[in-house]
């Protein structure tokens, strides 16, 4: 294959790191005239690149002594083509790097091109000796980051707030292929034994993916029978109470299928189910699909907030609450999460999130249950809040609190608290 292969690869990758864009919208907004194979070799070299960017950042400093963000991608498409896919000839590529460095006055002398050969026979060896060395701005986090791909903040965020142990476990945990659950989408329609072959049963109405591809390719979840979930959503839905005649409400402002399980729970009877999202583009499934099924006793909003008061006539027995959250979920899904996410925006949403959470209360009937939960081990966002919000209002009490780490076995980042408000 040719180098324009790393063109097509250069453009998907500054969308990403400059405008911020996930990778698939940054793949999708580059394949325009890419061919079949090359749109396979970019989508594979982009994706490479982003798992190791830690990695090339390091060696972008030591080896080139650059960190301008252009030289920085060409010169880890180069790396990681030569590393691990040889997608392109090293001898096309090298003599590509050179000619792409020299319009950013990038020298590639014979010293360097001897660092870059001993970077590419052994990588963790060479990344150990280049956070050594005094070439490299540095931590004490900055090689377990090069190795995990974990940004350095998160990684100083675990240790100070869990301690060596879990933060090292959980940081490890991170890094690799999460075990993949999906729930029943009962409001779709009954699923047939043989369709669940790639499925094996972990308790009704759970399952778990057999096979290592993402299960987000997989034709069930492709037509919303299944539709994924972490192990921990499922059994929180299973923690909140039960019962007939109830009104019940869930908003989230989040991509997230916990509303199959809720709505799996308690669209029966004569319970009441509100669904409501300022994100529907976010949640397609619920809005392209389910809602125009109009099922009875199921109600399903576009709404703010603040607005869904015009929505709900009667305080609920079950309120749910996911609001916008870090979704630290993410870092093990998709490696661009932990690049783009900004952590300066972090105490906007914390305060944001405790803000949701007192004005939720309004919805909720005595003796009823308030729920908050969110995809982050971030403990600001967790048991912080939680303590904070109890201050705040002192007509709840906290029922239950769970706070999931991926290297357990439920194998999922997630919290939740069940409040129950006082009776007057």
């Amino acid at each position: 294959m040719n180098t324009k292969v790393y063109d097509h690869s250069f453009n998907v990758l500054r969308s990403v790191l400059k405008d911020r864009l996930t990778f698939s919208t940054a793949v999708k907004n580059n394949s325009k005239g890419v061919s079949k194979d090359e749109f396979a070799a970019m989508s594979s070299l982009a994706g490479i690149f982003l798992r190791n960017y830690f990695s090339i950042k390091v060696i972008s400093e030591y080896v080139f002594n650059t960190n301008q963000e252009e030289p920085l991608i060409y010169i880890g498409l180069v790396y990681v083509n030569d590393l691990y896919k040889k997608l392109v000839d090293e001898k096309d590529s090298l003599t590509y790097l050179v000619n792409k460095l020299a319009l950013y006055q990038v020298k590639f002398d014979d010293t360097t091109k001897e660092n870059f050969k001993k970077a590419l026979a052994d990588k963790n060896a060479f990344l150990k000796e280049a956070v050594n060395s005094k070439k490299v701005a540095r931590t004490p986090r900055t090689y377990l980051s090069c190795i995990t791909n974990i940004p350095e903040w998160i990684i100083k965020m675990l240790h100070t707030q869990y301690g060596r142990d879990y933060g090292l476990n959980t940081i490890h945990a991170l890094f690799k292929m999460p075990k993949q659950f999906a729930v029943l989408n009962k409001v779709m329609g009954e699923v047939s034994e043989e369709e669940l072959s790639s499925y094996r049963l972990i308790e009704p109405g759970l399952y778990e993916y057999k096979s290592k591809t993402s299960i987000r390719k997989d034709q069930l979840v492709r037509e919303s029978k299944l539709l994924p979930l972490q192990k921990a959503e499922f059994e929180m839905v299973k923690a909140l109470p039960e019962g007939e005649n109830l009104a019940v409400a869930f908003y989230f402002e989040e991509k997230n299928s916990i509303y199959v399980a809720f709505i799996n729970k308690y669209l029966t009877g004569t319970n009441k189910v509100s669904l409501a999202s300022n994100n529907p583009h976010l949640n397609p499934d619920l809005y392209s699909k389910i809602k125009p099924l109009k099922k009875e006793k199921l109600d399903i909003y576009e709404s703010s907030e603040t607005e869904l008061i015009a929505h709900l006539s009667e305080k609920q027995d079950v309120f749910v609450l996911l609001p916008k959250n870090s979704n630290l979920e993410m870092l093990r899904r998709t490696p661009e999460y932990g690049i783009i996410f900004d952590e300066k925006t972090l105490d906007g949403i914390i305060e944001n999130e405790l803000n949701e959470l007192v004005d939720s209360t309004q919805y909720v009937a005595d003796n009823g249950k308030l729920v908050y939960c969110v995809p982050t081990f971030d403990i600001k966002e967790t048991m912080l809040i939680v303590h904070k919000f109890l201050e705040i209002k002192k007509d709840f009490k906290l029922v239950k609190e769970n706070t999931y780490f991926p290297f357990e076995k439920d194998n999922s980042v997630f919290y939740y608290a069940i409040f129950e408000k006082k009776e007057n």
